[in-house]
């Protein structure tokens, strides 16, 4: 199971007690072309899955858009330019948005997924490779973020002290002439 879609060689359906219908295949969970899978999708998809979904949407959403951001930050802009400090701000607040948005999903699926009654066979379930490194690209969002703010501080002091350097020599050359 992910995020988005489902496979299953023989998922019983839930509903037929007497089990003579079973789900098999890999579906996309909105799939409109299969039959039969919108009647378990409250099953499949629970209060808790559409909660990671939203996070981890949201998550990637602030990925990409941090992404673009990073490229002109590299390629377009330097410490000289007006808007550098705004442009680190702002993808340092992206990004730690997508590590609390990405942390939020993690904290709710870890909490709630791995229940009895959800899945079957649930002493076999297991948080796989996918949840570790859901969890590593969180830390590693907050990481990027708190690196990126940290260097927008360091470049507003060096601009500060860059004006006040600049307003002393202008003073003391008009005392000197």
């Amino acid at each position: 199971m992910g995020l988005w879609t489902h496979c299953f060689r023989s998922l019983p359906d839930p509903q037929d007690e007497y089990q003579r219908r079973f789900y098999v295949g890999c579906r996309w969970i909105f799939d409109p072309f299969t039959t039969g899978y919108e009647k378990i999708r409250g099953y499949l998809v629970p209060w808790y899955i559409i909660i990671t979904q939203f996070f981890f949407t949201l998550a990637f959403l602030g990925v990409l858009g941090s992404f673009i951001l990073v490229l002109l930050f590299f390629l377009c802009f330097g410490p000289e330019q007006r808007r550098f400090i705004q442009l680190i701000t702002l993808i340092g607040g992206i990004m730690v948005g997508v590590g609390v948005s990405g942390g939020l999903a993690v904290i709710v699926f870890v909490l709630t997924a791995n229940r009895d009654n959800w899945m079957l066979g649930h002493s076999n379930n297991f948080f796989g490779w996918s949840f570790a490194l859901a969890v590593a690209g969180v830390i590693e969002a907050l990481v990027a973020g708190t690196l990126f703010l940290t260097e927008a501080h360091i470049q507003k002091k060096k601009r500060k002290y860059l004006k006040e350097s600049q307003t002393r020599f202008e003073v003391e050359q008009e005392t000197k002439a």
